[in-house]
């Protein structure tokens, strides 16, 4: 009993005591300088992984895709009453802007995709369409294919009773649908046939041959036999049929007067460059084989058939492609049924890159950022600048920009983005531009 009150008594005698052995009592001012130094000492820096950069790819991309992120003021006017007036006050509403979009980045140097969203959502194309006729007509027809133009005559040369010389048959203008024929053309036939023929008069018809058209554009070889027809009288030939008349292909084999050609690489220029919707008609006119019954359906089936085999050969599949990848209506894109994904863009990107026979003929001819065609006066700075090669696409609603670029770590990259629907041009081109920007700097 002794012991254990001496034994509490030992330890309520050493919790008392100010400071034990070992520890040292400071003085109160000493104590708040000790205090002021640790706080400030500075907190031990916690070292943190920076983000990938395919991760900021995904993040920067979405959150620009993301129509969340996008709100437009409107400003408009309502009419209050204040006493025993009417009074406009002014008030602004805020509407979220919303769009359709898809989206793929491909990385053609490391096989790989990089981006998607939306991939295999159906969209139109609108101008983008382009690049699938200008990739059928090298795959199919080659890049040394020419439109041609050729006068063919079925009479011959023949002398009256006063000795004048005139031609007795009909003159025949057969054109390959080349857009580009004009009134230089019309020059260069007329030397032709005065250099062939020395004569007076033509007594007989100038018959254009009529081939299959599309409703979407008026072609100018329609005019070229009556373009020659008033440059004849303006050169002093009479003609004693001075109305240009129309003819099937000719059936029998007559003799040439004149010869026009013009290359794919100058068609191409203007087509996709310029996006010249004329000039893709008449690239998807060519596409059908040299037989007397074609019809604007088999041009366009010539296209499916290219992308079939893409379809196959990216997508692993055996059987041909559904209407939820593809579907052509015209060769301009002009029209709204059009469809095709972000998908299929890139898988023809692609193609076309894989073949250098195709990528040599088309890839020169894509307008570039800040310098060129229809991306003149987009991306004028910055690392997307003259890097980014793409055709662009303009509709009601409707922008899309597909094409190629190389980011700043010498990868080759293919994307495709598509926006439907969207508010205004100005808003869905700077979506674009802003995404190419970042592609052309990545480093990773």
């Amino acid at each position: 009993m002794t012991r254990r009150i001496i034994l509490i008594l030992s330890t309520l005698l050493l919790c008392c005591i100010p400071a034990a052995v070992g520890q040292v009592v400071l003085p109160d001012d000493e104590t708040d300088e000790a205090d002021e130094l640790q706080q400030e000492r500075p907190e031990a820096e916690v070292p943190r992984e920076p983000m990938a950069p395919l991760d900021s790819l995904r993040v920067v991309v979405d959150s620009l895709l993301n129509e969340d992120n996008y709100t437009q003021a409107k400003t408009s006017t309502m009419t209050v009453k204040r006493g025993r007036k009417r009074i406009k006050v002014p008030y602004t509403t805020y509407v979220r802007r919303s769009f359709s979009v898809g989206c793929c980045i491909y990385d053609l140097t490391a096989d790989t995709m990089l981006y998607v969203k939306n991939p295999d959502k159906m969209m139109t194309p609108a101008s983008t369409q382009k690049l699938y006729v200008a990739a059928a007509m090298v795959n199919s027809r080659g890049r040394s294919f020419t439109f041609n133009t050729n006068v063919y005559c079925d009479g011959l040369e023949k002398i009256d009773s006063l000795g004048r010389k005139f031609l007795d048959g009909d003159i025949y203008v057969s054109t390959s649908c080349d857009p580009s024929l004009g009134k230089s053309a019309t020059g260069q036939i007329l030397k032709d046939i005065q250099g062939t023929l020395d004569i007076d008069s033509i007594n007989g018809t100038i018959a254009q041959c009529i081939t299959p058209k599309t409703s979407r554009v008026k072609l100018h070889e329609d005019e070229l036999a009556s373009m020659i027809v008033k440059a004849l009288k303006q050169d002093s030939i009479l003609l004693l049929n001075p109305s240009a008349g129309t003819a099937g292909r000719p059936a029998h084999r007559m003799w040439c007067m004149a010869r026009l050609r013009t290359p794919l690489d100058d068609i191409l220029e203007r087509m996709l460059r310029s996006s010249d919707n004329t000039y893709a008609e008449c690239v998807l006119l060519n596409l059908r084989d040299d037989d007397e019954n074609w019809t604007y359906s088999d041009c366009k089936d010539v296209v499916v058939r290219m992308v079939n085999h893409i379809y196959r050969k990216y997508n692993h599949e055996k059987r041909d492609l559904s209407s939820t990848y593809y579907n052509i209506h015209d060769g301009s894109g002009l029209s709204f049924a059009n469809k095709t994904t972000a998908r299929s863009q890139v898988d023809l990107l692609r193609f076309i890159d894989s073949d250098k026979r195709i990528f040599n003929t088309i890839y020169p001819h894509l307008p570039r950022a800040g310098e060129t065609g229809t991306l003149s006066r987009r991306m004028t700075s910055g690392p997307a600048h003259d890097n980014v090669r793409a055709k662009t696409g303009t509709l009601r609603g409707t922008i899309t920009l597909s094409g190629y670029l190389t980011a700043a770590n010498g990868h080759r990259i293919a994307f495709s983005i598509l926006v439907n629907d969207c508010p205004d041009k100005s808003f869905s081109r700077g979506l674009q531009d802003k995404i190419c920007q970042f592609m052309a700097g990545l480093d990773y």
